[in-house]
């Protein structure tokens, strides 16, 4: 099904396409669903209180990273730790990315990276045509997959870390098997 464009709703022209909206959209919507499950994988590895709360008022991505990386660190045993913290960089590279398509392309001069993504203006009122959009539809929707395989690893990989492979388990329930020191069951 096409949808009809909603452009001329607008007073102030939108640079990028119907799809290239649709794919930012997709960016957002995954990146939002990672950022849940990573609030879910704190909780269930952390048992103080105090640390939960300090995690969960943290507003900063950037500082809530460096607290799930340190909450690792200090309560998974170290033989799982690596696979962890590797997801944790890839996850901090997808932010960067996203932040680009987010943030970071509504100012700056045109830098090119290896990525193919650039950090460019798209409204970039230098030496280029004002109004150019530097992104497309499939560098956009590279980032929103790469941000879907970060969640994939996340739920299906780490969250399955202390399962047999014919059990299903809960992911706090998961995390308890790779932890240095277990929960004691409640009594």
């Amino acid at each position: 099904m096409v949808l009809p464009s909603r452009r001329k709703q607008f007073k102030f022209v939108m640079t990028p396409k119907d799809n290239e909206l649709w794919a930012i959209g997709a960016i957002a919507v995954q990146w939002s669903q990672l950022e849940t499950f990573i609030t879910a994988f704190v909780r269930a590895l952390t048992d103080d209180k105090a640390a939960r709360e300090i995690f969960d008022t943290t507003r900063a991505v950037d500082q809530r990273f460096n607290q799930w990386q340190a909450a690792v660190e200090r309560e998974i045993l170290p033989e799982h730790q690596p696979k962890i913290i590797a997801l944790i960089r890839r996850i901090k590279d997808a932010k960067f990315l996203r932040d680009r398509v987010m943030h970071g392309t509504w100012t700056g001069d045109h830098v090119e990276t290896p990525d193919g993504i650039t950090n460019s203006a798209v409204f970039n009122w230098g030496p280029r045509k004002p109004y150019e959009w530097d992104l497309d539809f499939g560098k956009l929707i590279k980032l929103a997959l790469l941000i879907d395989r970060c969640i994939a690893e996340l739920v299906f990989d780490v969250g399955r870390m202390g399962a047999r492979p014919d059990e299903f388990i809960q992911l706090g329930e998961s995390l308890q098997h790779i932890r240095r020191k277990p929960r004691q069951p409640e009594k």
